[in-house]
């Protein structure tokens, strides 16, 4: 997708206007380095950019979530954790207990026709944190939220650096040993809107082989998305 058209379908003007709403040093469309489809943030040296992490709070032993707030209008917003192979997934998706719905899942949901174009999107995947966040109350509203399958993995072949992309980078790093701290946190428009245009994940590695810093836009090219009221429509 050109970048062009993801500012469109995003509802942004140009960098400048994304590099508000993502309160970052720097962003740039991947499409400069033969990669498209999701933007990098802070980028300098490193391919996929460098993440502004305070790791000052973390505990460099022990896996540890340490934020996971709701923001004032009660939608999910942020989550910090230091990820070691004990956060890892040790049940499968066949075993793990089925979440509820995120908040403002009944915008799409009740549309067939373009509920398809949707997926229960996660803060932090089940695969990477699943062992740090099974015991947490009300999962649904602090983790999930309305998230494109364009989005959230490569669907029908169209995006293959989409959120599981990074993920299963960031889960190799970890089974490998090495110890990851991580933040991902959706960014809304508007103070109002129900569904965010996308998701920012940054991590680091303890001895730094590993940075990531990139914003992956909640899209999708068949769709258009009214963000603060969730209204989908197909496009023809």
């Amino acid at each position: 997708m050109n970048k062009k058209e993801m500012f469109r379908l995003l509802g942004v003007v140009d960098e400048t206007e994304l590099n508000s709403l993502l309160e970052s040093e720097s962003v740039e469309y991947a499409d400069v380095i033969s990669e498209e489809n999701y933007f990098i943030i802070n980028r300098k040296t490193s391919n996929h950019g460098i993440p502004l992490i305070n790791r000052s709070e973390f505990e460099h032993k022990e896996h540890k979530l340490l934020e996971l707030p709701t923001d004032l209008n009660e939608r999910p917003f942020i989550c910090e954790a230091f990820l070691t192979r004990k956060s890892l997934d040790t049940l499968g998706s066949k075993k793990r207990k089925k979440l509820k719905d995120p908040n403002n899942w009944g915008c799409i949901s009740s549309d067939l026709s373009v509920k398809k174009y949707f997926h229960r999107g996660h803060l932090i995947g089940h695969s990477l944190a699943n062992e740090l966040v099974k015991k947490i109350y009300n999962k649904n509203k602090r983790i999930l939220f309305v998230q494109t399958a364009w989005s959230n993995m490569n669907s029908q072949g169209l995006n293959p650096f989409s959120q599981s992309y990074f993920e299963s980078i960031l889960e190799k790093t970890i089974e490998n040993g090495k110890n990851i701290f991580y933040k991902s946190k959706l960014i809304y428009k508007n103070k109002i809107d129900k569904i965010p245009i996308g998701i920012q994940i940054q991590a680091i590695s303890v001895d730094q082989s590993l940075s990531i810093n990139v914003f992956i836009p909640n899209v999708s090219p068949e769709i258009s998305i009214n963000y603060t009221e969730g209204k989908v429509t197909r496009l023809e």
